[in-house]
C-alpha cells in the first residue's frame, strides 16, 4: 500500500469515527488556533501517515497535542533555540538521518535556522535515557520553525527523520542572562 493510498484510509476511517485519534483531534486543533504555528508543531499534514502507530513504535517522534498549544503560547516571538536530542532505529538509523539532515539543512538555512553544535552523545552522567546524537539550532523567530515544517520541500523529506529515529527530544529554549559566574 502506498502512503498516500494509507493516508486517505487513515483520513477516512477518523471521519467515520470522531475524535477516535489523536492525529484527528491534532487536525481539529490546527483549525482552531494558530494554524501555520500548530500545523508544523503537531505534525505536518502530510505526515499524519499512523502518527499513534510510530508513537506507539518508535518513542517520542511528534509532539503531543498539548505540547504543540504550549509551543505555539509561548510567551515570546523573538529568537529561539532548539535542542534535539535523538536516538536512532539500530541497523540503518544513523544513515537515514544523515539523509535527512543533508536535504533538510539547506532549509533550515532558508528560513534563518543555524547548527550551533553538534556531537556524537558519548558517555551518561546522569539520567535515565542514552541518546545517540545532540544538536543546537538557533532560530532568528519562534514562527521560523514552523514556516521550515510547513515547507512543501520540508514536508517531503520529513518521512526520512521518522525512518530513522527510535527516540527523540526536542526542547525550545529561550535564552536568558548567566547567573553561573
Amino acid at each position: 500500500m502506498t502512503e498516500k493510498n494509507e493516508n486517505r484510509e487513515i483520513e477516512t476511517a477518523e471521519a467515520a469515527t470522531p475524535g477516535a485519534s489523536p492525529a484527528t483531534s491534532r487536525r481539529k486543533f490546527l483549525k482552531g488556533a494558530g494554524a501555520t504555528a500548530m500545523a508544523a508543531v503537531a505534525g505536518v499534514a502530510s505526515l499524519a501517515i499512523a502518527s499513534d502507530a510510530v508513537a506507539i513504535e518508535s518513542g517520542a517522534i511528534e509532539p503531543t497535542d498539548a505540547q504543540a498549544a504550549a509551543f505555539a503560547a509561548l510567551p515570546f516571538d523573538g529568537p529561539i533555540t532548539m535542542l534535539n536530542m535523538l536516538k536512532f532505529k539500530p541497523d540503518g538509523g544513523l544513515a537515514k538521518y544523515m539523509q535527512y539532515g543533508a536535504a533538510a539543512g539547506p532549509l533550515v538555512a532558508k528560513v534563518g535556522g543555524k547548527t550551533i553544535f553538534m556531537g556524537q552523545a558519548k558517555s551518561l552522567l546522569i539520567g535515565n535515557d542514552e541518546w545517540d546524537m545532540v544538536f543546537i539550532v538557533e532560530y532568528p523567530e519562534k514562527a521560523n520553525l514552523p514556516q521550515l515544517l510547513m515547507m512543501p520541500e520540508y514536508q517531503a523529506v520529513a518521512h526520512l527523520r521518522h525512518e530513522a529515529l527510535e527516540n527523540s527530544v526536542l526542547l525550545a529554549m529561550q535564552q536568558m542572562p548567566s547567573g553561573l559566574g
